[in-house]
């Protein structure tokens, strides 16, 4: 699997980019926007549970593990998706929606889950509840290496990292006292509603753990 990021994000005029899902080859021009037509039932299940839940808004910094998002949401006209430059933003935003009458979820990558932390903290001292959808960056990586046994030899930096990334994960939501609900397959995705009836319910942020839809490992041959 092949993906070249344009390092100004989506949509740039000049933007040219070549993607490889599978055995579909899709080339992407102008505006138009990645569509992973193989892997894009897992998103628009999202955002159909999303809006039974209430929720309209979508706070979201681009990241590899939760790709399989992008076209679902950025093409549904009922969800308005705003695009951060920190993920510390994404977690203000949604607590602004809150005071203001609505509903958000924000979106982000577990590596900038840490990077919210600050933010998080004022968020969970003032009782605003809030959907935290985390892609798991390590996890496919960490099963992979459990079925496969030990490997021999050091792992390489790209790796270590990828590891930690995910190894730091459960306990950094557990130090903030964030409950965790995990999604896996199309058959979880109900558990959105459950988790924000339960940020609802306790007056706290919840996190939901994405992780890829399409096999995708990031640190790998497949996830280069």
């Amino acid at each position: 699997m092949y993906r070249q990021m344009p390092a100004s994000g989506w949509g740039g005029p000049e933007m040219r980019c070549t993607f490889k899902m599978s055995s579909v080859m899709l080339t992407i021009a102008g505006s138009e926007l990645p569509r992973e037509e193989s892997h894009m039932d897992r998103g628009r299940l999202i955002c159909e549970e999303l809006k039974r839940a209430g929720i309209r808004h979508i706070a979201w910094l681009p990241e590899t593990e939760t790709h399989f998002m992008n076209g679902a949401m950025l093409g549904d006209p009922e969800i308005q998706v705003v695009q951060v430059c920190k993920e510390g933003e994404a977690i203000a935003i949604c607590a602004g929606l809150y005071l203001a009458g609505m509903r958000g979820a924000a979106l982000m990558e577990n590596q900038g889950l840490f990077e919210s932390g600050n933010v998080l903290k004022w968020a969970i001292s003032l009782e605003v509840p809030m959907l935290i959808l985390v892609g798991v960056m390590g996890y496919r990586l960490h099963i992979e290496q459990s079925l496969a046994g030990r490997q021999e030899g050091p792992a390489s930096p790209e790796l270590r990292l990828v590891g930690a990334a995910f190894d730091i994960t459960k306990p950094f939501l557990e130090a903030l006292g964030i409950s965790r609900h995990h999604v896996q397959s199309d058959d979880d995705v109900k558990k959105l509603g459950l988790a924000f009836d339960e940020a609802l319910s306790t007056r706290r942020p919840v996190a939901v753990l994405l992780t890829s839809a399409d096999g995708y490992v990031t640190g790998t041959a497949e996830g280069a």
